[in-house]
């Protein structure tokens, strides 16, 4: 029971050294450099999400080069609308063997740009007016690759079952973690990168087969000696969780157990023991009270709880908008995130497929 209290205590005072950090795209008092700038937009089956984000790059305060979208064999009308908004659209009727649909589309799309500077963001993401122009001004000052992960935007109540895989996703891959150079890849929701950065690494030819494409395409990157900068959204980029029962369990069951494949022994071994201590809390507080015999027990588990009810409302703030319902009942939404990722690591291991968009696609 020592080793129990013990494991909960470390579990809790982790939580501020992964989640230390909250950066976000600022102004930077520097002149932005005049780059001709490519906007790439992968898109399979995005009629509902691409009017949006093409909405948002039309109100935009920095005026790019061109915006290329390129169409991954989608079945619905994303191609068309593309074509709407003048874009240049990219048709790709198949891919080759041994190439994941993303990284083919965005390794089209960026054969095709005539820019110095290329942005590739995900269909859905949604932009502030002048969330490109905070983009290229970052990279002004740094002079390194940029990569967004996107404030959640929660809509009804399976938006809410990502709870925790939003925070375990940001909290393995280090960008909130207190030492800075611990992120371990991109976000491939947004990339700000320059033509000769991505070329250094043959560009996403380098993660043509692989499922979690940016977390791999930032390794690369890195054993190459490119530095990356890693921000949150805030205001200026958004997305919304998934809606619907299919679309959510598809989406993390492909990327979860992958992505931990490539964590860090010291991050994985850290998270472990948030997640341990974050579930620890609510079960033996219903444990002890069952049994009167520990009372001293049950006011010490009531106490962890209630910190990590506070822990989570403050991480809540920084990663989206989820409901207070949900971090006052987190136990039922850590329950599904374990089922899940377990799941995904026996699909992984038995070396199965999962279906995403109409593909089949082994993990």
């Amino acid at each position: 029971m020592t080793l129990t209290i013990v494991l909960t205590l470390i579990g809790i005072l982790l939580s501020p050294i992964l989640y230390f950090r909250f950066p976000k795209l600022k102004y930077i008092n520097k002149e932005i450099e005049k780059r001709k700038v490519s906007i790439i937009i992968p898109a399979r089956n995005e009629s509902i999400n691409l009017p949006f984000l093409l909405n948002d790059l039309k109100t935009q305060t920095l005026t790019v080069k061109e915006i290329i979208c390129v169409d991954d064999n989608s079945t619905d009308s994303t191609a068309e609308i593309a074509a709407c908004f003048k874009t240049n659209v990219i048709t790709l009727k198949d891919k080759p063997e041994g190439w994941i649909g993303k990284t083919w589309a965005c390794y089209n799309g960026a054969a095709k740009a005539e820019g110095d500077l290329f942005i590739f963001i995900d269909a859905d993401v949604r932009l502030s007016p002048c969330a490109i122009e905070k983009l290229i001004n970052n990279y002004t000052a740094y002079g390194c690759v940029i990569s967004v992960y996107p404030y959640n935007k929660v809509t009804g109540f399976i938006g809410q079952l990502s709870f925790f895989f939003t925070l375990i996703l940001v909290a393995a891959n280090g960008l909130s973690f207190i030492v800075r150079e611990k992120n371990i890849g991109l976000f491939g929701a947004v990339i700000l990168i320059s033509r000769e950065q991505y070329d250094s690494v043959g560009g996403f030819q380098c993660a043509k087969n692989n499922i979690i494409d940016d977390l791999t395409f930032g390794v690369e990157l890195k054993k190459n000696g490119t530095k990356i900068n890693l921000f949150f959204g805030g205001t200026d980029f958004y997305i919304k969780t998934y809606n619907n029962t299919l679309d959510f369990i598809q989406g993390w069951l492909k990327n979860i157990a992958s992505g931990a494949s490539h964590t860090s022994i010291i991050l994985l071994i850290m998270v472990v023991l948030w997640v341990t201590s974050c579930a620890s809390a609510p079960f033996y507080l219903i444990w002890y009270s069952i049994n009167i015999n520990f009372d001293s027990l049950l006011y010490f588990y009531l106490i962890l709880y209630t910190l990590w009810f506070a822990e989570l409302l403050r991480l809540n703030k920084e990663i989206g908008n989820y409901s207070v319902l949900t971090i006052i009942f987190y136990p039922l939404y850590l329950i599904i995130f374990i089922l899940i990722f377990m799941l995904s690591i026996l699909i992984k291991t038995m070396r199965c497929n999962v279906k995403w968009k109409g593909r089949k696609i082994r993990l």
